[in-house]
């Protein structure tokens, strides 16, 4: 009890909904159909607690150091939001932060209504939650306190840096009301009880950076301007600045001087002779932040803090005299021009992040507040990206095919600039990301997730990231693109949950079936039948036996004669593991517009175990079971060149081109769970203009041509899903003249056929 009432003060619940073309806000029918919802969430963690669990959490490869460190931290409900909202976030995983074990997960189910455009309409609203996993290296629920959070992820951190010659950095990072500022100072009060007290002195500042503007905090308020030298950015007094050289000795008296009797100035900072008076000193900055009440928050930071801690090795005498150790506190040409000495021991940052908020959030703001807001956001946005270049970096460094990485735009605003040593890879960065419970801030927190969440490569046998296989964690969200849904970081799990599933036969409360022409369903009626035809595909599928090696390895033999021109293989393997990892590959996915993915029997998730290729009958390439993956991925680059060169060179009608067999041998994937796909953006949300009703689906997913793609990329690879599903719908729209397109084609036919017999 006492650690939730301790906790209990992070953020605030105000969170507004916004209101609908029907007068009703997206928070008022989520709290209309509050059981159905929170009957899937208490079934998602029931799942998560059980066994098989709804996905795998994905590796972390021990060689990935290089990485920023990701903690996702969930706040608890408060009293208030418990009557008008509930709680959508689900943590899965431990709390290892440092380790290379499995990551972690958080769970964000998001709930969905469909619904149709014509209001007047009787069938009820179709309800139903979308439950995405997003991945980091530990996840801190409600129950958790932030001396737990601490323990775990930050004194190893700081042990690190103030035992000299490291730097670190930890951020946190959030929407509004999320919790930043609390964890923030938590931290800070369990960091006073760690500092070592063999430290002769401390250097300390409290930078705040508002837009363009940065002050110092611990000198009541006064500018700072930042300069680069060196390839470094350096934060020195301005000519207001008590500290500028240009100031008597006797105006540079530090506004804390009273909590810091051994205080002195130091730059844009200050130097003090204990830890305790160091951890006072930016406790007393916390307090001279910029805040203002909003909609979202009470006291709402409105500036972005940085905080820093350096140890100095120098008698406390001379401790004045020294710069600071971390390039962002030095005092540039200041220093050169007083003959301190440039370098000392090592650094430790805490950034306290200002809030994202969105448009909703700033309703009953003043024009000055959402001007705040806009360069709050901008500052982050820029941030976000400028982490993702970072990531992008990382992974290029490791991948000489990756080509050149993103720009880092460091540059660009004031905090980037001030942040500039570890978002350019300086020292160790960990990232806490802090979110809210609220249904009302599901997507706010999706946001935040995707920028800041783990990226992970498909699991073996599960393009989802699911099924008996493990995905491995290649890096940070915002380098590693995107998947098969442009709202959701590489490698998300996303599972779709019906809340009714009786639905199906109760459209419109009396007991009736869906009607039985596709062609004729609103948007309501589509996404029913979606959500319980998808379900019962996977079911059947799951239901059924797929054992590992029913029917032995797969062999599969590609002729040049019958491959179609200007078509590649279509393969995409699984990362390996590390530097040494020579286990066979693992098809991470196969291209729809690949002949091979005609192929009922190849499946992502099998292993490439062998690979010969022969050229007009003799043999250029050969990898036999036991080469390693190495030599089994160049065996069938060379050959899958081979291939379809001859098969463009037969197409074009030149010289005759010596007959390319490549035969290629895979081990099958292990069992795999099917997974039901999300319901496709153009159902899910309110229909606009007759947009989204059954001949949108029917002209999608029943087409002869393409239906099956469509199938294919909408459950993420999973053939035998997709395959079930169009076939399904093909048979219901059939035997009324098949899609919207083959009946006006059918249509038009018999009409000349009628005036032709006239």
């Amino acid at each position: 009890g006492g650690r939730r009432q301790v906790d209990g003060a992070m953020g605030n619940s105000a969170s507004g909904g916004f209101d609908d073309t029907d007068g009703k806000s997206a928070a008022s029918r989520r709290q209309e159909n509050r059981a159905l919802y929170e009957a899937c969430i208490a079934d998602l963690r029931a799942e998560l607690k059980g066994s098989p669990r709804p996905a795998p959490l994905p590796l972390r490869c021990a060689d990935d150091a290089s990485r920023p460190r990701i903690v996702l931290r969930k706040r608890p409900l408060f009293e208030r939001e418990r009557a008008s909202d509930f709680d959508v976030l689900s943590g899965d995983g431990d709390d290892d932060v440092w380790g290379s074990g499995p990551a972690a997960a958080l769970w964000v189910t998001r709930p969905m209504l469909g619904l149709d455009h014509d209001l007047t309409l009787t069938l009820r609203p179709e309800v139903y939650t979308e439950s995405h996993a997003f991945y980091a290296d530990a996840v801190f629920d409600e129950t958790r306190s932030t001396a737990e959070l601490y323990a775990a992820a930050i004194r190893p951190l700081a042990a690190e840096a103030l035992s000299g010659g490291a730097h670190a950095t930890v951020m946190c990072f959030g929407q509004t009301g999320s919790g930043k500022t609390w964890t923030t100072l938590g931290i800070l009060q369990e960091l006073a009880r760690d500092l070592p007290a063999d430290v002769p002195a401390w250097r300390v500042s409290a930078l705040e950076i508002a837009g363009s503007m940065v002050t110092d905090l611990l000198h009541a308020g006064a500018p700072c301007v930042l300069r680069d030298a060196g390839g470094t950015t350096h934060t020195t007094p301005a000519r207001e600045h008590p500290a500028h050289p240009a100031n008597s000795a006797a105006a540079a008296t530090p506004s804390v001087g009273p909590l810091c009797p051994s205080a002195r100035t130091s730059g844009a900072g200050v130097v003090v002779d204990s830890a305790a008076e160091a951890v006072a000193a930016i406790l007393e900055g916390t307090r001279r932040r910029a805040t203002s009440a909003t909609t979202v928050h009470a006291a709402s930071s409105r500036s972005h803090a940085v905080y820093r801690l350096e140890p100095l090795r120098t008698p406390p005498a001379a401790a004045a005299a020294a710069p600071p150790a971390s390039t962002e506190g030095a005092a540039g040409e200041d220093a050169e021009r007083t003959g301190e000495p440039t370098t000392l021991g090592g650094c430790l940052s805490i950034v306290d992040l200002a809030g994202s908020e969105w448009a909703r959030d700033q309703s009953a703001h003043s024009s000055e507040r959402i001007k705040e807001t806009q360069e709050v956001n901008r500052s982050l946005m820029t941030l976000k990206a400028c982490l993702a270049a970072r990531s992008a970096a990382v992974a290029a460094a490791g991948n000489p095919a990756a080509g050149a990485s993103a720009r880092l735009p460091t540059r660009d605003t004031a905090l980037t600039r001030v942040l500039r040593a570890p978002l350019e890879g300086h020292g160790k960065l960990l990232l806490i990301a802090t979110t809210s419970p609220s249904s009302s801030d599901a997507e706010h927190v999706m946001s935040t997730l995707h920028h800041v969440g783990l990226s992970v490569h498909g699991g073996r046998g599960d393009a989802h990231g699911g099924g008996d296989g493990r995905a491995l964690v290649v890096g940070c969200a915002g380098a590693g693109g995107r998947g098969a849904h442009s709202d959701a970081p590489v490698g998300v799990r996303i599972l779709t949950r019906q809340a009714r599933p009786e639905s199906v036969q109760d459209t419109n409360g009396g007991g009736s079936t869906l009607p039985p022409d596709p062609c004729g369903w609103g948007t309501t009626e589509v996404v029913r039948w979606w959500l319980h035809a998808t379900a019962a595909a996977a079911a059947a599928l799951n239901s059924a036996v797929r054992p590992a090696s029913a029917d032995g390895d797969v062999n599969l033999l590609l002729r040049s004669a019958d491959w179609p021109a200007r078509t590649k293989l279509g393969l995409s393997f699984e990362h390996a593991l590390g530097e040494g990892d020579e286990a066979p590959p693992v098809v991470s996915k196969i291209s729809a517009n690949s002949p091979l993915s005609k192929h009922e029997t190849l499946a992502p998730g099998a292993q490439l175990i062998g690979c010969f290729c022969t050229v007009g009958g003799r043999e250029t390439e050969r990898s036999s079971e036991g080469s390693g993956r190495t030599a089994v991925l160049a065996a069938l680059k060379a050959g899958g060149i081979a291939l379809y060169r001859a098969a463009d060179a037969a197409e074009s009608g030149g010289d005759a081109a010596e007959q390319v067999e490549l035969s290629l041998r895979f081990a099958p994937p292990a069992p795999c769970r099917a997974a039901p796909p999300r319901v496709p953006r153009t159902f899910s949300g309110m229909s606009r203009m007759d947009v989204g009703k059954g001949a949108d689906l029917l002209s999608a997913f029943a087409d002869p041509a393409q239906g099956l793609k469509k199938w294919t990329e909408a459950c993420d690879g999973d053939g035998a899903l997709a395959a079930a599903l169009y076939s399904e719908l093909r048979g219901m729209a059939e035997p009324f003249g098949g899609t919207p397109e083959e009946r006006l084609e059918a249509d038009r036919v018999k009409r000349a056929a009628a005036v032709a017999e006239a």
